[in-house]
């Protein structure tokens, strides 16, 4: 393998740069093709745990926003709530500082995975040595990895966001000024509706997301719904959550969707691999979707430092996230049953085993679970990929 890779990275959000700083942390050139205008990011809050924010921090990527998020040291390092833009800004900021070239307003329209080639909307051609698919859960490297690929599914869940600045609300309110000044994450579980209020940018922002059935046309992924709609909905659960709701007039919705399994990320060339949401959207409900990612980066960059066959490299990556990503989905997609239980003995039981100050093993809620959590915080990605440097896949 040559030591100085020419990578080609498709998208330029949360996975791409990350697989560019980690890239070039490795030695080799990069660049990255956004479809976009711009390098930029939709969407307010992020909740990034301990397995995401030490990558973060040894990237140095923390000097960038550590005045934007909300810290708890838990698992050995921070856990923090931050706005997606500040990640974004500070992914984009350290990945040019790095070097890597970054092209916006290039969509690819083809690939050719055998010479690692990439043909933009333009006709303009590029070559690498690499190519790395990191567009998210409408890929459309993944399709053209597995043509045959299954739509994304529809998970019967919609979701609304609320993004609220201190300063334009009422002054002195009690209810707000104790969310804001003693930051915490509070969760509200009612029968097929959940809700997760937390801090942003040192409590000048309140972030809300929740989650109720999806009513959407089927052919519909995102509408704007009326504030009183959502209010409709939440009618009952506590009044805090409904203040919090009625601060806006206006609102999104959009249907919460996942992609199944797929069994192979990589081309056998050795020179096209997918990351991220590409290879393994997951559902909101560990807050996981960013951090796994950030793993995904993290293992390939350390694994690009090894000298050997690109193919060897693909395997090994392979053999080190996928397993691991299988196990974050489905645990995700098992909160969603949890969260979002009618009222009856399961629940209370639930509600019993989440409320106790011990925590359980198979504690519905896997942030307090003492066997998943530790397995889940406690990843290591640039450990996990040094413990298999010279051993050699089948």
């Amino acid at each position: 393998m040559a030591r100085d890779l020419k990578v080609l990275i498709i998208g330029g959000g949360i996975g791409g740069l990350s697989a560019a700083i980690a890239i070039r942390f490795a030695g080799h050139s990069v660049t990255i093709l956004e479809a976009e205008e711009e390098i930029t990011e939709v969407g307010a809050g992020l909740q990034f745990s301990a397995n995401a924010t030490r990558i973060l921090i040894k990237w140095g990527v923390d000097k960038l926003i550590v005045k934007d998020v909300h810290h708890l040291e838990t698992n050995g390092a921070p856990f923090w709530d931050i706005h997606r833009h500040d990640l974004i800004k500070a992914l984009h900021s350290m990945a040019l500082e790095l070097g890597a070239e970054v092209r916006v307003q290039s969509r690819v329209s083809d690939l050719d995975f055998g010479t690692g080639s990439v043909v933009l909307q333009n006709g303009e051609v590029l070559q690498g040595d690499l190519v790395i698919g990191a567009d998210g859960l409408n890929s459309t490297c993944r399709k053209k990895l597995i043509p045959d690929d299954e739509e994304p599914e529809f998970t019967g869940d919609m979701a609304f966001r609320v993004l609220l600045n201190l300063e334009d609300l009422p002054p002195n309110d009690p209810d707000f000024l104790e969310i804001t000044t003693r930051p915490q994450c509070t969760y509200w579980l009612g029968p097929s509706h959940h809700a997760i209020v937390y801090i942003l940018r040192g409590g000048t922002q309140i972030n809300l997301v929740a989650v109720v059935p999806d009513d959407l046309p089927r052919g519909v992924v995102r509408a704007p719904c009326d504030t009183g709609g959502v209010l409709k909905l939440f009618e009952g659960f506590d009044p805090l959550l409904l203040e919090i709701i009625s601060q806006v007039p206006q609102t999104f919705k959009w249907k919460l969707r996942i992609r199944p399994e797929l069994k192979k990320w990589s081309h056998d060339s050795g020179k096209f691999t997918l990351l991220g949401d590409a290879a393994h959207p997951t559902l909101p409900y560990l807050s996981q979707g960013a951090g796994i990612t950030l793993e995904d980066a993290a293992v390939l960059g350390q694994l690009l430092t090894e000298p050997i066959p690109l193919a060897k490299v693909l395997a090994k990556y392979e053999s080190i996230r996928r397993p691991r990503t299988t196990s974050v989905v489905k645990a995700s997609s098992q909160q969603q049953y949890w969260y979002n239980l009618p009222d009856r003995p399961e629940q209370r039981e639930r509600d019993r085993i989440m409320s106790a100050e011990i925590p359980q093993e198979e504690d519905p809620f896997l942030w307090k679970d003492p066997v998943f959590a530790p397995w889940l915080f406690g990843y290591d990605a640039h450990e996990e990929a040094r413990k298999v440097v010279g051993k050699y896949p089948l």
